[in-house]
């Protein structure tokens, strides 16, 4: 190993793999990835084929579908096997049903009422979900938490009542991200 390299990639996981093969494609020749023993033999070898049904945003979402095309490339450009074969769980994700329940940002329609630990969700009267620690999002001037609810109750502008703590506070659902849901920020 050299001195010095045009860029060290530090992990051979499935990013630093990635961020590696991306340089090449963009001609950097003086790479060098760095990884303990073999590649993916870090703590997150088994992120390599992992499957992802739960996103809380768009951005991570168009990622993973971006990394999933990624694989077959390499394949294709490579010859090499990257193994987007079996995993564990992949037969049990590729045959689950729709889910009863799905993740949704809310913002509670009160001031100091931020959801501390699991909380019970409330639609006519009736326990149908949780949330979970949430905080004052500053820059939105908005209480906000993540409930977990029936499918019904997932639609953006969707009323309930959250506990919190103790007392039911008025809560509403948004879009999945408050601060830039169009994904502009990210891109500037």
């Amino acid at each position: 190993m050299k001195g010095s390299y045009q860029a060290v990639v530090i992990g051979g996981n499935a990013v630093g793999v990635s961020v590696s093969y991306h340089l090449a494609k963009f001609r950097w020749t003086d790479v060098a990835l760095v990884e303990r023993s073999e590649l993916t033999a870090g703590s997150s070898r088994n992120a390599a084929t992992g499957y992802f049904s739960l996103n809380t945003d768009t951005n991570i979402e168009a990622l993973q579908a971006y990394t999933f095309n990624l694989y077959k490339e390499i394949e294709e450009t490579s010859g090499q096997n990257v193994g987007r074969g079996d995993f564990i769980g992949k037969a049990a994700a590729q045959s689950a049903a729709a889910p009863d329940r799905v993740l949704s940002i809310v913002e509670i329609e009160s001031e100091n009422a931020d959801v501390m630990g699991i909380v019970p969700v409330g639609f006519n009267e009736a326990i149908t979900g949780m949330a979970t620690t949430g905080g004052y999002g500053y820059r939105l001037q908005k209480s906000l938490t993540m409930a977990l609810a029936d499918v019904g109750q997932s639609d953006i502008g969707t009323k309930f009542a959250i506990d919190v703590p103790g007392e039911p506070h008025a809560a509403r659902v948004i879009e999945m991200s408050p601060y830039d849901p169009s994904g502009d920020r990210t891109r500037a």
